[in-house]
C-alpha cells in the first residue's frame, strides 16, 4: 500500500483499527470522524496539528509511569491555497515543538494534569503512557499561519510508536483552525474549531505514520500534498485502488453515517 493509499484508508469511515478507552460512545469522534471535515472559518488565519493517544478499549488498565512509552516524530502540517491549489508547509516538528497534557478522556471541563515531554537530540518527542482515565493530548507549536481567506484545506502527518510490546494504545491525528497565531482558548471552541480528525490506529513498536486531511479523497488523489506526492508515480494503481475489507473489531461507538 502506498502512503497515499494508507492516508485514504485512515480517512475513510469505518476503518479504525481499534477504539479508545474512556471516550463516551455518544461522541461523534469516538470512532473517528472522517468526512466531517471543515475549511477555516472566515477571518481565521492559523492552524495547529494535534494528536491524541488513549488506552485500547477493552484492554486491562496499565499503570502509567514516567518511563518513556511513546515517541512522536516528523509531525508536519500543510495548508492548501484556494487559488493555486498549492500545498505549503506551515508547521514542522523539526523546527517547532510538541506541547500537551494528560486530559480526562471525555475532555469535560478541559481538565488536565501535566505531561512531561522530553526531546531527544534528533527531535523525537518522548512521553509516558496516559494515566488511567486520561489521554495523551499533544499539539504543535507555534501555530502555522496564513492570510485569512487564502486557504481551504489542511493535511497533517506524524509518526508514532511505542517502546513497549503489547502496550495496548491507540492514536489518531487532526487539526484545529485558530483565529490567529496568538488567540487564547475559550470555552466552546469559538477560537479553535476543529478541521477534522482521522481514524484510530493501533500503536506498535515499529513506527506508524498517521495521516489526516480535510478534503474529499478524490481531491487528495488529484492533488496530494508533498509527503504523498511520491505516490503519484503509481497513478494507475491509485486510481483503481480498492479499499481493503474494513477491520472486523466491533465498535463500542454509536454508528457514524457520514460518507467521505
Amino acid at each position: 500500500m502506498t502512503p497515499l493509499q494508507a492516508a485514504i484508508v485512515q480517512n475513510t469511515p469505518g476503518y479504525s483499527e481499534a477504539y479508545p478507552q474512556g471516550v463516551p460512545r455518544t461522541y461523534s469522534w469516538c470512532a473517528g470522524t472522517p468526512g466531517d471535515s471543515r475549511p477555516p472559518p472566515a477571518g481565521f488565519s492559523a492552524v495547529t496539528a494535534w494528536g491524541q493517544i488513549y488506552s485500547l478499549a477493552g484492554a486491562p488498565p496499565q499503570k502509567a509511569t514516567k518511563a518513556t512509552t511513546l515517541q512522536v516524530k516528523g509531525t508536519k502540517t500543510y495548508v492548501r491555497y484556494k487559488q493555486s491549489k498549492r500545498w505549503a508547509l506551515v508547521q514542522d516538528q523539526h523546527h517547532g515543538k510538541l506541547e500537551g497534557g494528560h486530559f480526562v478522556g471525555d475532555f469535560v471541563g478541559n481538565r488536565a494534569v501535566p505531561m512531561e515531554i522530553q526531546v531527544t537530540p534528533d527531535g523525537t518527542a518522548s512521553m509516558g503512557r496516559p494515566p488511567v482515565g486520561y489521554n495523551n493530548h499533544f499539539w504543535m507549536a507555534p501555530r502555522g499561519t496564513f492570510k485569512a481567506g487564502s486557504v481551504d484545506a489542511v493535511y497533517v502527518q506524524t509518526k508514532i510508536r511505542t517502546t513497549k510490546p503489547n502496550a495496548g494504545l491507540v492514536a489518531n491525528v487532526g487539526a484545529d483552525w485558530w483565529r490567529d497565531a496568538g488567540a487564547d482558548y475559550v470555552d466552546g471552541f469559538a477560537n479553535n474549531p476543529d478541521a477534522g480528525v482521522s481514524n484510530w490506529v493501533t500503536l506498535r513498536q515499529r513506527w506508524s505514520t498517521l495521516h489526516f486531511y480535510s478534503i474529499p479523497s478524490s481531491e487528495l488523489k488529484a492533488n496530494p500534498p508533498p509527503p504523498l506526492a511520491g505516490s503519484r508515480g503509481r497513478a494507475a494503481v491509485t486510481s483503481h485502488f480498492v479499499l481493503p475489507a474494513p477491520p472486523q473489531r466491533k465498535s463500542p461507538c454509536l454508528p457514524v453515517e457520514r460518507e467521505r
